[in-house]
């Protein structure tokens, strides 16, 4: 223990202390950051797929390395289907009950992935809504 005779009180204790907690804080704003295992529920990035022919959210935001679910939620089969960009989201066909994880790409800072359901809506073209059912990933 190292006294401070002046403030009176333990000096190394209270460092010590405070780095204890910055570390921490550090290590879990890391871990939420850096797509560790299970980002999907940690930030709550969950698409439902219907009811009906739609997604919602219709537009959902997220960092690169973090996972996004979609569920289908309808009687109805769906898909998740990038529209033109390469690397985005792109399921098998989803059954009721079905869900589909996607990981933002490491280097997709700062664009838009458009998606729609193949079987419900058409594709746009990369830099808006296509038709019908569709969706977008706005990465930040």
């Amino acid at each position: 223990m190292i006294f401070d005779p002046i403030a009176k009180k333990d000096i190394l204790g209270l460092m010590t202390r405070k780095k204890i907690l910055s570390g921490i804080l550090l290590g879990s704003m890391a871990a939420l950051t850096t797509g560790c295992a299970g980002t999907s529920e940690l930030l709550g990035l969950k698409v439902d797929i219907g009811p009906g022919d739609a997604f919602f959210p219709k537009t959902i935001s997220g960092v690169p390395g973090s996972t996004i679910e979609w569920t289908n939620k309808d009687p109805d089969p769906h898909t998740v289907t990038v529209d033109v960009m390469s690397g985005g989201p792109t399921s098998p066909t989803l059954n009721n009950g079905d869900t589909y994880k996607w990981t933002i790409p490491l280097n997709a800072s700062g664009k838009k992935f458009y998606y729609h359901c193949q079987f419900h809506g058409t594709a746009g073209n990369g830099n808006g809504f296509g038709t019908g059912m569709v969706g977008v990933v706005l990465v930040q």
